[in-house]
């Protein structure tokens, strides 16, 4: 928190007004292809098909995104519990992309207006390094993770962590969006809260997120254990 307020003051210091761009979605590079995950799940939004464009000036850099899930109302034939074993996100990235991103687990927090938000963090991947790149492309990010056993009925958050600001590169990172803009569903934050990309900024799709994952038994909330005591034991 301490750093986005550094890089807030300084931009205002700077005179450079504090506001994002989306007036702009970029078409020029064809659709990528889709590969399938082996395991036992996918869950989130992996329209890779559906990719409208790319919004090429909304990234700034040490920022989150997020986006709900339920395994159970997405298909999974899991039991009992589920394990993430890596998220995903789509970006447009090119040979001077250089970033550190990062993969969590979240809890999801009823607002109180039938929308739910992201909530505490349950468990997070290490962080991973992005670089040497061959061309301006579309890229699928996986962070690989290992997460504690959690309970199928319940909902949760992934969410993809930007560490760093790609060397101060201005919209060096492109955020894809597919073609059906769906409110309370994909979520930023670069220091001031969670936002609604959506209803808050217009954005003309959601982001192209998902996780892979397994099925497992005895999850978290059925054990004894915390989820920060679990973890601790997976860190």
């Amino acid at each position: 928190m301490k750093k986005f307020a550094i890089v807030l003051l300084a931009l205002l210091i700077a005179g450079v007004a504090v506001a994002r761009d989306t007036t702009k979605l970029s078409t020029d590079l064809p659709r990528p292809a889709a590969e399938r995950y082996a395991g036992d799940c996918v869950v989130g939004n992996p329209d890779i098909a559906g990719i409208q464009g790319y919004y090429a000036t909304w990234w700034w850099g040490y920022e989150n995104y997020a986006i709900p899930f339920n395994p159970m109302n997405e298909a999974c034939v899991c039991g009992a519990g589920f394990s993430v074993k890596a998220v995903h996100m789509m970006l447009v990235l090119d040979e001077f992309t250089n970033i550190t991103v990062q993969a969590a687990l979240l809890a999801a927090v009823d607002d109180g207006t039938g929308c739910l938000v992201p909530g505490a963090e349950l468990y997070a991947s290490a962080p991973v390094t992005v670089s040497a790149l061959p061309l301006p492309d579309y890229y699928d990010i996986e962070i690989p993770m290992d997460a504690p056993c959690a309970t199928v009925g319940e909902n949760y958050f992934m969410a993809f962590y930007f560490l760093d600001d790609n060397g101060g590169q201005a919209g060096g990172v492109g955020l894809p969006v597919d073609s059906t803009p769906t409110p309370c569903y994909s979520y930023n934050d670069w220091g001031s809260g969670w936002k609604d990309l959506v209803t808050a900024y217009g954005f003309a799709g959601d982001i192209i997120m998902w996780a892979d994952i397994d099925c497992c038994e005895n999850p978290v909330a059925d054990e004894d254990s915390t989820w920060g005591e679990m973890k601790n034991l997976y860190r």
